[in-house]
């Protein structure tokens, strides 16, 4: 979504004068994501009652993006405070605001253009990963081609891609699993102290990339044949270079290679689908807030696997009728919110 789309979006909108002004002048100082992000929010009819609440918080995200680039003291603490802020008030589209925000400042980070420590990346990345199902394509290829390693330590990396690939629809695209193989391939991140021993001592780099090529040569037969469960344990149990690694290593390895082969073998793979049924809990160690996601990962799958069975269960209940909401009431009691807000 461009400046000049989303300009045609606010003259659109049935915001005030005073505050389509305020946010063509903030278009330029927005990231990509925030821009759109912005774009969705405006052209969203329901937005209009929270509308000096965007303005004000779009500002905010333009304000900290600039501080961030100029290195001004104190951006990137503020930066971490309205992460956490967002966290603990448990509000979903909070959340989903701040989500551009930080996809934006992680795009300048990489590209060099932001400086942050070390710690004060990590908390960037729990952020996306606080949301994984709700990030873009390009994003979740991002983090599977460069920091793989990390997300595994989070949570079950099949079942997390499984999340957000259900969530959104992407296996419904033709070939849909070949860009995120590619992505796993082009990975470079090292696994183990020690190269990786091909025929004639041949060694090659223990990145990511070169670890799923190995196991694949050795135990693909065929174009059509497909790894699974066997295949993954016969690697790590007798190939001589999975030895060498230490056990977590091993356990980050066989992940990686359980997602590689749950892409390669799609719908087809009865293990896969097998344990949609049974899942447990994305997140591997819940023992800080900040790893939590908020979102029923087993329920998502669960619903995806029904759709496609045609056998989700329609609700039904013996519930008298709720009584009707005054709906004049509820956005004078919203709007007064958005005031109290606004005057912090």
């Amino acid at each position: 979504m461009s400046i000049d789309e989303v300009k045609q979006i606010i003259a659109s909108s049935n915001f005030n004068p005073d505050l389509k002004n305020r946010l063509v002048l903030l278009l330029p100082r927005l990231g990509k994501y925030t821009l759109v992000g912005l774009g969705k929010e405006v052209s969203r009819g329901d937005t209009l009652i929270i509308a000096d609440y965007i303005v004000f918080l779009w500002e905010n995200f333009a304000n900290l993006l600039e501080e961030l680039k100029n290195s001004r003291n104190n951006s990137a603490e503020n930066l971490l405070k309205l992460l956490a802020e967002n966290k603990s008030k448990n509000n979903g589209e909070d959340e989903i605001y701040a989500l551009s925000l930080v996809l934006d400042i992680r795009l300048l980070v990489y590209s060099k253009q932001v400086k942050l420590t070390a710690s004060q990346y990590e908390k960037l990345l729990n952020y996306e990963i606080w949301l994984f199902p709700e990030l873009p394509q390009e994003e979740v290829l991002f983090l599977l081609n460069t920091h793989i390693l990390y997300l595994s330590q989070k949570f079950n990396l099949t079942l997390g891609v499984q999340a957000v690939v259900y969530k959104n629809d992407w296996d419904y695209k033709k070939n849909f699993p070949q860009v995120f193989i590619s992505a796993l391939i082009a990975n470079r991140e090292m696994i183990g102290n020690n190269p990786i021993f091909e025929f004639e001592d041949k060694t090659k780099l223990q990145t990511v990339g070169n670890w799923l090529n190995d196991y694949i040569q050795e135990s693909v037969s065929g174009s059509e044949h497909k790894t699974g469960s066997i295949e993954r344990i016969i690697y790590m149990q007798r190939n001589g270079n999975a030895q060498r690694l230490a056990e977590n290593e091993k356990k980050s390895l066989s992940e990686i290679f359980r997602l590689y082969d749950w892409l390669r073998n799609g719908e087809s793979s009865e293990e896969e689908k097998g344990a949609i049924p049974a899942l447990q809990p994305v997140l591997k160690n819940p023992v800080r807030k900040e790893d939590l996601v908020p979102v029923d990962m087993q329920k998502i799958l669960q619903g995806k696997q029904q759709d496609r069975e045609g056998t989700r269960p329609v609700a039904l209940t013996n519930e008298a009728p709720k009584s009707v909401v005054d709906i004049d009431q509820k956005l004078e009691e919203l709007s007064k919110k958005v005031k109290k807000r606004l005057e912090k």
